[in-house]
């Protein structure tokens, strides 16, 4: 639960994370959190290598079963989120 206690979205990924999750994680300033793939998170309901953002209040804002980064920067630019560490980021490098 100590993932869950930052006030910023995440992406969570339970298996494989795919290099353009990374990326997108990276130039989005996302903080990615990767989980070794155990059977006991199927019984949980997760799927393995899906992609899920988790919002700053902890749930669940978008959740991709093809673990697609695609997925992700469509959700952040419907919304028009900007995540706390990319807004510091941005702020350090524009005054």
């Amino acid at each position: 639960f100590s993932a869950l206690s930052t006030l910023s979205c995440q992406v969570h990924v339970y298996g494989t994370v795919k290099g353009e999750v990374q990326t997108l994680c990276m130039a989005r300033g996302l903080q990615l959190r990767a989980y070794s793939w155990r059977s006991d998170m199927q019984e949980a309901g997760l799927r393995r290598d899906a992609v899920y953002l988790v919002r700053p209040d902890g749930y669940v804002g978008l959740a991709d079963p093809e673990g697609r980064a695609a997925a992700v920067a469509a959700y952040l630019d419907a919304w028009q989120i900007v995540p706390i560490r990319a807004s510091k980021l941005q702020e350090a490098e524009f005054g």
